[in-house]
């Protein structure tokens, strides 16, 4: 098992990722993230030869509007009324105002000379055609930009894509960026898209809201789960439909309603029954913000509550949370969970959690931060944990990527006070180009009771109960980055991860991840979905080999994801202890 020195080193590896400013834009590639029916504005360069817009940077608008283009007229036929501006031919009507960019009217389709700079806005009728509602001639910036909304796709290849306005082709390619407020949807992410998709709510309904939706089945088959080697094989089922709804009330008022219904179906042996069926309203919250330019926003209701890695959290969670980013790139965020309207099944049903966040958010691929998590629990268990913790997480230049999470876990545990830490830190180098293989190396390790005579304190870290364990290394997919068969959390656990990759273009990926666990101190007891009663003697746990593979964007509407693990127990396990494998597959429809 890796020693300090290894730790250390890592730990090196990152800081100066923590620390120093980032170097790229906060803007990524447009590339394979538009749909139909996207209102867009876009800037580039038109393309006299190809007859194409080619696009330097594309942003997506929040409302429909009409098409209009910017750029040099290309002919003025005075007789038929019309003039081309990027091989479009536009009509002139009696209806057609004429103006400078200041405002004022004047001039009509004979002040209009090929060669001039203009600005126009159109109408479409049924068959595409434009007819000129406005034709700004005078003082017309120099840039070249087109606005609409997405009528159709095409893609060229792999590296190219071409979307139309109204009939006007605009190319994009892996240079194209997609300008985003990328701290708007870092903090609000559901209101922008599903996490790890891009189904942002977009079928509109009436002037304010917008609807998506997306149907996942999904299956689990478990064999030697209980370590036997008998025949123990658990196949699992899980067919769920969800619902998004956006209300956009105005600038300072939106909403986001997030249904799902799901069932869980079980077979041990002959045939599935059903052990589950619930439909839940996974968010329901509203968003206000602060009028003017005050950098302030208040988001209340259920939420789901989510850190990069979700190491923290990732949980629906009934809530108050307080944004403050007036400081931008720097954040300020105070959050309250109260235990008050959550079901008694749950196991967060007696907490009550508290969380203040400092924030630094330079762009939409990295993030730093430091928190103070601090909860009550009213449960006869009396545990009242208080988390100290600095966390990062991104993509400091276009071939690294790394993270670090490191707390201290203080309060009351039984009545005994808490001195445990944690620490889990890594990096993915990946190499450029359509095929793109990425090595990843990382560490974690959660401390462990050391159960010294008289000693008062608990020295076993425990993660937060909200946390999720997962994430992606150099793949499309997410998968749990402490093993998909031992799942455990990271308690009295160190956990050494190598990891391999291969990405082709921007639609597939293969993963695969070696671990190697180790108690990090002797006890009886292991916290994962695999806990049998230990050999306290030993701290070999074991090992695991996962493979995944994930496949996104089919038609920008499917997505899948399939892991295979195999898990090999270690000394510490009961003798005879045998392999446990897992096969993992779920596919999303979007709509």
């Amino acid at each position: 098992m890796p020693s300090r020195a290894v730790v250390v080193a890592l730990a090196a590896t990152l800081l100066p990722m923590v620390l120093a400013p980032s170097p790229l834009s906060a803007n990524t590639s447009a590339l394979r993230k538009l749909r139909k029916g996207d209102t867009v504005e876009a800037e580039g360069r038109w393309d006299r030869t190809r007859g194409i817009f080619s696009v330097t940077e594309i942003q997506k608008l929040p409302k429909p509007r009409r098409p209009s283009a910017r750029g040099v007229l290309e002919a003025v036929d005075r007789r038929a009324g019309k003039l081309t501006i990027f091989h479009r031919e536009v009509r002139v009507s009696g209806q057609t105002a004429f103006l400078s960019s200041s405002g004022l009217g004047g001039g009509d389709l004979s002040s209009l000379e090929p060669g001039m700079r203009v600005e126009v806005t159109a109408e479409v009728d049924r068959s595409g055609a434009w007819t000129a509602t406005k034709v700004v001639w005078r003082d017309v910036k120099a840039s070249d930009k087109v606005k609409g909304t997405i009528t159709d796709l095409l893609r060229s290849d792999r590296s190219v894509e071409t979307v139309a306005i109204s009939g006007l082709p605009l190319r994009l390619t892996e240079k194209t960026e997609l300008k985003t407020d990328y701290l708007q949807e870092e903090l609000l992410d559901s209101l922008h898209a599903d996490v790890g998709a891009l189904n942002a709510p977009h079928l509109r309904l009436g002037r304010h809201l917008l609807l998506s939706g997306d149907v996942r089945p999904s299956a689990r088959r478990e064999a030697g789960y209980t370590l036997s080697g008998g025949d123990d094989e658990l196949v699992t089922a899980e067919p769920a439909l969800g619902l998004q709804l956006a209300g956009d009330w105005g600038r300072p008022f939106q909403t986001l309603v997030d249904v799902r219904f799901r069932s869980q179906h079980v077979s041990t042996g002959a045939g599935f029954d059903l052990v589950e069926r619930e439909l839940e309203a996974r968010q329901a919250y509203a968003v206000l913000r602060l009028p003017g330019d005050r950098g302030a926003a208040l988001v209340v209701g259920k939420q789901r509550v989510r850190d990069g890695r979700e190491w923290l959290f990732d949980e629906s969670l009934h809530g108050i949370r307080l944004y403050i980013y007036q400081s931008r790139p720097v954040v300020f965020e105070a959050s309250y969970f109260p235990s008050l309207l959550a079901p008694a099944s749950e196991k967060f049903a007696t907490w009550d959690d508290l969380l203040l966040r400092a924030r630094y958010i330079p762009d939409s691929r990295n993030e730093a931060s430091v928190y103070f998590l601090k909860r009550r629990d009213s449960s006869p268990r009396r545990r009242q944990p208080a988390y100290w913790g600095l966390s990062y997480h991104g993509r400091p230049t276009r071939v690294l990527a790394g993270w670090l999470e490191a707390a201290l876990l203080r309060g009351e545990d039984k009545g005994r006070p808490q001195r445990a830490w944690a620490l889990d830190t890594g990096a993915t180098l990946t190499a450029r180009g359509t095929v793109r293989p990425s090595l990843t190396l990382a560490y974690a390790v959660g401390s462990g009771e050391e159960k010294t005579p008289g000693d008062p304190f608990s020295q076993e870290f425990r993660q937060t109960g909200y946390e999720d364990n997962s994430d992606r290394f150099g793949g499309f997919s997410n998968f749990k980055y402490y093993g998909e068969v031992l799942d455990p959390e990271l308690s009295n656990l160190e956990v050494l991860t190598l990891g391999a990759g291969l990405r082709f273009s921007y639609s597939v990926s293969v993963d695969g991840i070696y671990h190697v666990y180790r108690q990090h101190r002797l006890d009886d007891e292991l916290r994962g979905r695999l806990a049998p009663e230990l050999n306290a003697d030993f701290p070999d746990l074991g090992r695991e080999l996962d493979l995944v593979l994930g496949v996104q964007n089919l038609w920008k509407r499917v997505s899948f994801s399939y892991a295979f693990g195999r898990f090999e127990p270690g000394d510490a396990f009961p003798a005879r202890s045998h392999t446990v494998t897992l096969h993992r597959l779920s596919v999303r429809f979007a709509f």
